[in-house]
């Protein structure tokens, strides 16, 4: 079993992780599509930064209320922060501020906080440690699809 430590670790290295998945891709390699209505690299790093930013409110909730409800995200907001056209340094440096304010938070974690609970909308109740696991489990799937939509 992975201890809170190693959890906050494996968060601390995610944005470099993406920034390494991503790297020496053109801005065209960046914004392409493999098909219709599917994410390009840049959409993806995007929607890792738009978790990143929705899991600080939703650990800072879990460790300053009792057991709140967390709202449900909504994959499609990417398509609304138009991240084709915004530069590939922006959208990651914005992914790491994201994640060093959850390492932040997490890090100064007190051990029985990490067993405080939010009621997440299609999850249900999770724990801080189970809300981080997913979030990693996420980003993980993530990584691997921007690695498949790297030209062979």
């Amino acid at each position: 079993m992975t201890n809170h430590p190693d959890l906050v670790e494996a968060l601390r290295a995610l944005p470099d992780r993406v920034a390494e998945a991503a790297s020496g891709l053109s801005d065209e390699e960046l914004r392409r599509r493999p098909a219709a209505g599917e994410w390009c690299v840049k959409e993806v790093c995007g929607h890792l930064r738009d978790n990143a930013e929705i899991w600080v409110g939703r650990f800072h909730m879990m460790t300053t209320q009792t057991d709140p409800l967390l709202a449900d995200h909504d994959p499609a907001s990417v398509h609304e922060r138009n991240y084709p056209e915004q530069p590939i340094e922006d959208i990651l440096s914005d992914l790491r501020r994201q994640v060093d304010e959850s390492v932040s938070l997490l890090s100064d974690l007190a051990r029985d906080h990490w067993k405080r609970t939010g009621r997440h909308a299609t999850q249900g109740r999770l724990t801080v440690r189970e809300g981080l696991e997913l979030m990693l489990r996420h980003a993980e799937g993530h990584l691997e699809q921007i690695r498949a939509l790297r030209p062979r």
